[in-house]
This record gives C-alpha cells, structure tokens and sequence, in this order.
C-alpha cells in the first residue's frame, strides 16, 4: 500500500515538472533558451533536436504510466488527454527553425547533406512518438530503439564530415 503511494507521488512530481518544462518551452518560443546558450547554430540545432525527443517522450509516457496507475487499461481517449501532441508540433516548428539556421552556418556540400539527413531523422524520431494503431508496447519500443539509434549513427556521420 505505502509503494502505490510513493508510485502517485512520484508521478505527481514528474507530470509538474513536465509541466514547467512545457510551460518554460512555450515561454521561450521551444528551445530558444537552449538556442541562447549554445556557442553555434549546429551545436543549438543538435541540443533542441536531443531535448525535444527527450521531453516529448517523457510526456508520453507520463501520461501512459498516469493511466497505467488508475487502471489496468490503456486508451486512445487518455493519450488524446496528454499534451505530448502539442509537445511534438511545438518542437517540430523550433527544430525546423534551428536547422534552417544551422545550415545557414554550414560551408561544406557533404556537411550540409548530413545535417539534413540528420535532421529528416530528427523529424521522424519524434513524429514517432505517437503510437501505431494497435501497436503492441514491444513493438512500440523496438520502433522507437531503432530510431534514436540510426539518429545517433546520423550525428557520428555529421560530426565526422
């Protein structure tokens, strides 16, 4: 009885920080305060397209583990709840700005084609989020594995141009 509380406090803190997260990401345009702190555009580009994966991620499954928590099921109604939606089209708009910039700075031919790569990656990582229809969670998993690992393989590939 004691772990179910300690499992609801817990939630109830990471959904208020995914909160102030969202709320500070909206405040600053998503990821311009990243942007602000990075020395280049490449470098603001790469942490917006690692932080917006991240958060929206995590959004999603704060809410899957939130639903999870109240029952045993699982539906279509709680993630239309979620605001992991919005959490990909705000950073969809912020990483398509930050690459355009990026590529701005960008003098090499073969840099550039990796950094759009990267970037095509980036997009499909995080649309990837949402689950398939009836998607089974480790098919889900495996899915979403795949794709931040050939996002990696991308940045290495960028990185080495």
């Amino acid at each position: 009885m004691h772990l179910i509380y300690m499992k609801k406090f817990a939630l109830t803190i990471l959904g208020t920080l995914l909160l102030a997260c969202n709320t500070n990401a909206k405040d600053f345009e998503a990821g311009a305060a990243i942007e602000q702190k990075a020395e280049t555009p490449v470098e603001a580009y790469m942490n917006i397209s690692s932080f917006s994966i991240y958060l929206c991620r995590l959004t999603f499954k704060l809410r899957q583990q939130q639903a999870k928590s109240q029952r045993n099921d699982f539906t279509e109604e709680d993630l239309e709840k979620s605001d992991y939606q919005s959490c990909i089209s705000q950073y969809v708009a912020a990483l398509t700005t930050a690459h355009s910039k990026a590529q701005a700075s960008i003098k090499k031919t073969a840099k550039k084609a990796a950094l759009k790569e990267h970037f095509i990656l980036s997009l499909a990582t995080l649309k990837g989020i949402s689950p398939l229809d009836s998607e089974r969670v480790i098919d889900y998993d495996r899915r979403n594995n795949a794709s931040t690992s050939a996002l990696e393989q991308q940045k290495i590939r960028f990185e080495a141009e």
